[in-house]
């Protein structure tokens, strides 16, 4: 286990600004490096409203440290910083994404599809609220609320997906009443575990999807009841350079 801490050295070249902060990030030093990450964790958080002059170029800064031949260590904690308090589209790091060590692939791509999977987010919940409302005026029984799950192991490959479904691998979860969305957390205890036989319906409605960045593609299974769901899934098209939108749905099976 590794230890890193900073001290008044660090703050110092941090409030210097960026010439001071490039000058250690692009050295030799791994462990200052390190040090003075752990310092800029402090100056990027909002919480602790401390001013950081030039941050754009810090964080540009940042991607370059990540793409250049570092320490594993340095690495990690430059992609941390952005994974915490920046949002794309970040260039360097798409660009040269070959020059990231393999063990950090997986987190460069998590972080340069940040910003992209946040815009798709927000086309799924359009789509959920669109199917939820025309299937609302069908039945009196009908639920009045949905909860809507982004969870990476929805898959239509896999039925029972949802015994899977964890604290693990729910990105994000959503409250859907009186046409409004609201961000409840992430908490597989809050999902709704109806055990109805019958044909009647859910006493919450369930939405669940994924999104796949590599294959372009929305995964949607909803239920409304045991005789009433689906699972669709949408290609992603892209007007412009992250403008998207999801495509006709292809049904891959009915309830």
């Amino acid at each position: 286990m590794r230890c890193v801490t900073y001290s008044g050295e660090e703050r110092e070249i941090v409030e210097l600004g960026l010439v001071a902060i490039q000058e250690v990030l692009m050295g030799t030093d791994a462990e200052k490096k390190c040090s003075l990450l752990l310092c800029l964790d402090k100056y990027l958080d909002p919480y602790f409203n401390c001013e950081l002059s030039d941050k754009e170029e810090v964080i540009r800064l940042l991607e370059t440290v990540i793409v250049s031949p570092n320490e594993l260590d340095v690495v990690e904690d430059a992609l941390n910083l952005l994974m915490s308090y920046a949002w794309g589209p970040f260039e360097i790091l798409e660009k040269n994404f070959d020059r990231i060590p393999m063990e950090c692939q997986g987190d460069a791509k998590y972080v340069i599809s940040m910003h992209r999977v946040t815009k798709i987010e927000q086309l799924v919940l359009n789509e959920c609220a669109r199917i939820f409302n025309e299937a609302e005026g069908n039945s009196e029984e009908f639920p009045q609320e949905a909860i809507v799950v982004h969870s990476t192991v929805v898959s239509e490959e896999d039925y029972s997906f949802y015994k899977n479904i964890s604290e693990h691998n729910i990105e994000m979860m959503w409250r859907f009443f009186e046409n409004r969305f609201r961000s409840i957390g992430v908490s597989s205890s809050m999902i709704p575990s109806d055990s109805i036989t019958n044909d009647r319906y859910y006493s919450i409605a369930e939405y669940y999807f994924n999104i796949d960045m590599d294959k372009r593609e929305v995964c949607l299974v909803y239920y409304h009841r045991p005789r009433e769901a689906r699972c669709l899934t949408y290609a992603i098209g892209e007007k412009e350079k992250d403008e998207f939108f999801l495509m006709k749905p292809k049904v891959h099976w009915v309830s």
